[in-house]
């Protein structure tokens, strides 16, 4: 198993920054685990007792909003950990998380996770660093989520998921998920984005076809 560990450190460099300063006796009880596609799952409100790595593959973080509708908070990949701040605070999961790819993980048991935290200043700093950015995410969810509008919820995924690219295919279900709001609502948004000719639905894909068009509200124009 450590020479397991040895050769993800060797090659992911993100996992060589985590792991370089680990105690032996923390190396020593890690276990790495690989999961297929919707296998790996630890629900929303229940304890877990371990603490986990994302080595490669995706994971999303999701909650269930009160319309029992799944919203995305995040989707976690290399370097990412899971269930780290349960175990500082010893309380269940905030969150549901799930594996939408493969994904190869580091288990550590919370005890250990602890352990290690008190005795790698390094790797402190890197969770902490982690923390932070977890939060800043969080914080401005939280302001979509309750203080825009479902257009402009849709309008802001559809941006951040095409990163900046002229021409990029983005998975409906994506937005779907990312929006707090009831399907048939996104969708009626998304067709009505489409006859305004800001976007082009194809399938299950969406192509953002003109930007500027995207923040016009033909309601502000009336």
């Amino acid at each position: 198993m450590l020479t397991d560990i040895d050769a993800i450190a060797c090659n992911h460099p993100r996992m060589h920054t985590i792991l370089k300063d680990c105690p032996f006796e923390v190396l020593r009880e890690m276990e790495i685990q690989t999961f297929k596609k919707n296998k790996f799952y630890l629900p929303q409100g229940e304890m877990h007792a371990f603490v986990y790595i994302v080595v490669s593959g995706n994971v999303k973080v999701y909650v269930m909003n009160e319309s029992a509708k799944q919203v995305t908070l995040d989707i976690y990949s290399c370097g990412n950990f899971i269930g780290e701040q349960e175990a500082m605070i010893q309380k269940p999961f905030s969150a549901s998380i799930v594996s939408i790819s493969e994904v190869t993980l580091i288990k550590i048991p919370d005890k250990a996770f602890l352990y290690w935290l008190s005795k790698d200043a390094n790797f402190n700093q890197i969770v902490i660093a982690s923390l932070c950015e977890q939060m800043y995410k969080l914080t401005n969810r939280t302001i979509k989520y309750s203080l825009d509008s479902v257009r402009s919820q849709i309008i802001s995924s559809l941006l951040e998921e095409s990163n900046g690219q002229k021409s990029a295919m983005i998975q409906k279900k994506v937005i779907l998920d990312s929006v707090s709001s009831t399907n048939r609502s996104v969708y009626r948004v998304l067709n009505q984005l489409e006859v305004e000719g800001s976007i082009v639905i194809s399938g299950d894909e969406i192509e953002i076809v003109d930007r500027e068009k995207l923040w016009i509200d033909p309601e502000r124009k009336r």
